[in-house]
């Protein structure tokens, strides 16, 4: 994570006390229950008041205890978006080279089993593949 800046920064598409609440709730835990053994309840009601800024380690342990990428929670861009809606694109064309060619780049996130929990690197990983599959 490149730091706390990045939270609210302008890739963000909505505030991280608000991403914390959703992803909190999508997966049907309590803040006591998110907050575990590392971190105290109170605290994660303050972050998602939006009253306090969470530290790197907080948004890890807090990521691992939703089940997404730091970043995902941080709210940082990838920068996977772009060329996985062209590598989409070319895909439905036919355009198989040109599909592996735009995913190339990142490839080296398919191993990284950290970076597999963000459902970006999965689509672009299961794209790349069925593009190589159909070369």
């Amino acid at each position: 994570m490149s730091g706390i800046q990045s939270l609210d920064g302008p890739g963000a598409r909505e505030p991280f006390a608000v991403r914390l609440r959703r992803l909190r709730e999508a997966a049907g835990l309590t803040q006591r229950q998110l907050a575990g053994e590392v971190l105290h309840p109170s605290y994660v009601s303050l972050l998602e008041a939006g009253r306090r800024t969470p530290t790197p380690a907080a948004v890890a342990a807090l990521a691992s205890r939703l089940g997404v990428a730091p970043a995902e929670l941080a709210g940082e861009a990838s920068g996977l978006e772009a060329p996985l809606a062209l590598a989409e694109a070319a895909l439905g064309l036919g355009r198989t080279a040109e599909t592996v060619e735009l995913l190339s780049p990142w490839a080296s996130a398919w191993s990284d089993v950290e970076a597999t929990t963000d459902p970006l690197v999965l689509r672009a990983a299961l794209m790349q593949a069925t593009a190589l599959e159909r070369l």
